[in-house]
């Protein structure tokens, strides 16, 4: 694979994870809520803005993240990772050649509305939108991340597509992950580049 999707409901590492592979294989990061706050503040004609994108502003982002990321295979030697919580697991499976990318989904599904709420107020920085929820606010967060989770990893065993369950262990599942991901090796990768100009020095410069 050239490509790794990371999907999933919120507060469940996706941000973390792709950061620690795309550092460690040296991919570009591509992370999509930042791609969409930017839609939404320089295009706001599209539709296409958190929480409230129409459903072609949905499809047109869709299709501008599948084909950034195509056209960042094409042109660079880097290979590409994607996280955030807007795409879909179908506009996943539906926009990106499985032969290039690789979908995984991080969810929740074992945890109960308590436990992963308590995880949250344990670990929430001012920085996280859930910071400023109420108690009450949080815990339907909690049922609704855990029914979304239970519902995409449904899912994705019907199409044969990795799950990680994130609630326990996270710094143990996340380090297996990483470990265990293979990238294929680009075409024309930059030191295949070095040697070709290198070549080309020698044969009409230093001749």
């Amino acid at each position: 694979m050239n490509g790794l999707i990371i999907l999933g409901s919120g507060r469940n590492g996706k941000t973390t994870l792709a950061t620690l592979v795309a550092k460690k294989h040296k991919c570009i990061l591509i992370h999509t809520d930042c791609l969409m706050t930017a839609f939404q503040e320089v295009f706001p004609h599209l539709e296409i803005a958190h929480l409230q994108s129409t459903d072609n502003g949905k499809e047109s982002f869709a299709r501008f993240v599948s084909t950034y990321a195509e056209t960042i295979l094409g042109y660079g030697d880097m290979n590409v990772v994607i996280e955030g919580g807007i795409l879909s697991l179908e506009q996943a499976r539906n926009l990106f050649d499985p032969k290039v990318f690789k979908i995984v989904v991080l969810g929740c599904p074992n945890a109960t509305p308590r436990q992963w709420f308590d995880a949250v107020r344990k670990n929430d920085t001012d920085k996280e939108p859930t910071f400023y929820f109420t108690n009450e606010k949080l815990l339907e967060k909690a049922q609704h991340n855990i029914d979304r989770s239970k519902q995409m990893f449904a899912e994705c065993k019907k199409h044969g597509i990795e799950t990680l369950d994130t609630f326990s262990n996270r710094g143990e599942v996340f380090s297996d992950f990483v470990n265990k991901t293979k990238f294929s090796q680009r075409p024309g990768t930059t030191s295949e580049r070095k040697i070709g100009l290198e070549n080309y020095i020698n044969q009409h410069v230093n001749k």
